[in-house]
């Protein structure tokens, strides 16, 4: 499995906190290290919350052919529930992910569901061995894990931050020199309300993981003169299904792009399905993550909504997405979240009894948050939807809840409508 991942066979190093470690260094640490998180199973369980810690227990996984999981909670899942497919030779890591839904799945991820899209990834986005890579958060994350991996399999310079504060972020990026950097649009959101004015370094952000901000992404432009972003779409399940580069996105910023080289896209009833060679079924089968979308005449997939998104009042149906895009436009408003409340499905004997209700989880602009949001936002909304298709519920912050990943906290963020949420009656 060395030989696969070129552990020994390249001169990488990673930056923590100051230092600087070679290969050799850290495959010493790994052997040092690692063997403590050996669970009674056989697998790495690896509860190291510090980021170096958890690349180092990773690479320890690799060297010994053992799966690891990251495990945040220091609870091990039962491998019984799971079906004993999680622990197989070729297994090199067990994610887990919840999407929207806060429930955990555990996928058992092979070497070549990462390994054969290294080459295709660097060969699109442009990466070399000569690259320095920034990133923030957890390894836990497979975005983040992959990022690094990929970078340490070519040889080049990787930065490691726990880091909270985005202008710590952009301190390391400078002295260091990053000439790339892995950051979730929720990530690009704190990074943008960091910079202030104008900042001149030369980056290329890799983003993923949620949807990204057309609001964002033009501030970003205005004051990032020599920033590239590029973006792509995938799921933990699936891996990368489509991306677009940095040219293409400013002429597309609501596009996720064409499909990633070696995969296949159809739409089916609305939902995108994608055959990969970087998923589970080793692109045999067209898998789905039930986004909804479409894909224009040259190719370019959009995402109109996900399943949950899809709210049903009494036989009447629509994508809650078109009231987050509606606040989204709000020159007042930086970010919005859609929430489901309650999803009540019935069949009288000639009517479809069904109601679903929704909030709206509003991040303000930095520093704008007024007493009077709550009615400005209401009558904002009520201009543009029927009152069929309102929000029961809108909170409103000027601070996002986040999870250790970097994305929106949603388990957390449902939290709140539970504790506040009383049912209105909007007829």
């Amino acid at each position: 499995m060395d030989k696969e991942w070129r552990l020994q066979e390249n001169n990488a190093l990673v930056y923590y906190n100051d230092l600087v470690y070679n290969v050799e260094q850290l495959i010493k640490m790994a052997y040092e290290q690692g063997p403590q998180y050996i669970h009674e199973t056989g697998i790495i369980n690896c509860t190291a919350h510090n980021v170096l810690e958890q690349l180092v227990v990773m690479i320890f996984g690799l060297l010994e052919e053992r799966p690891v999981y990251f495990n945040e909670n220091d609870n091990i899942f039962s491998i019984e529930d799971d079906g004993g497919v999680l622990i197989k030779k070729n297994v090199f890591l067990i994610a887990s992910t919840s999407g929207t839904t806060g429930r955990k799945k555990y996928l058992p991820k092979e070497n070549s569901q990462w390994l054969q899209s290294f080459k295709p990834y660097s060969d699109l986005f442009g990466i070399t061995g000569d690259a320095c890579l920034f990133i923030n958060g957890s390894l836990a994350y497979t975005a983040n894990l992959y990022s690094v991996l990929h970078l340490l399999n070519l040889g080049g310079e990787i930065v490691l931050s726990d880091a909270k504060n985005p202008k710590r972020w952009i301190e390391i990026i400078e002295n260091h020199k990053c000439s790339i950097a892995y950051l979730v649009p929720s990530k690009l959101r704190l990074l943008n309300s960091a910079i202030g004015k104008r900042w001149t370094q030369s980056i290329e952000v890799m983003t993923a993981g949620e949807a990204l901000s057309v609001k964002i992404l033009e501030a970003l432009y205005k004051k990032c003169p020599h920033m590239k972003v590029h973006h792509y779409y995938g799921a933990a399940e699936l891996g990368h299904i489509s991306a677009i580069r940095h040219e293409d996105l400013r002429m597309r910023p609501t596009s996720v792009g064409r499909a990633f080289p070696g995969v296949e896209i159809e739409i089916r009833e609305d939902k995108v399905f994608g055959r990969s060679p970087y998923s589970f079924s080793g692109g045999d089968l067209y898998d789905s993550a039930y986004d909804y979308g479409w894909i224009d005449d040259q190719g370019y997939l959009y995402i109109k909504g996900r399943r949950d998104t899809q709210i049903n009042v009494y036989g009447r149906k629509f994508d809650a997405r078109i009231s987050v895009d509606i606040l989204r436009s709000h020159d007042e408003v930086e970010d919005c979240l859609f929430v489901k409340l309650r999803d009540f499905k019935g069949k009288g004997r000639t009517l479809d009894i069904s109601k679903d209700t929704y909030g709206l989880y509003v991040i303000c602009t930095e520093g704008q948050k007024r007493r009077n949001y709550q009615e400005i936002f209401w009558n904002f909304l009520q201009r543009e939807l029927p009152k069929w298709q309102q929000p029961t519920k809108i909170i409103v912050v000027d601070e996002a809840l986040y999870s250790d990943s970097g994305k929106y906290d949603m388990v957390n963020i449902r939290a709140l409508f539970s504790n506040t949420y009383k049912e209105v009656d909007m007829f």
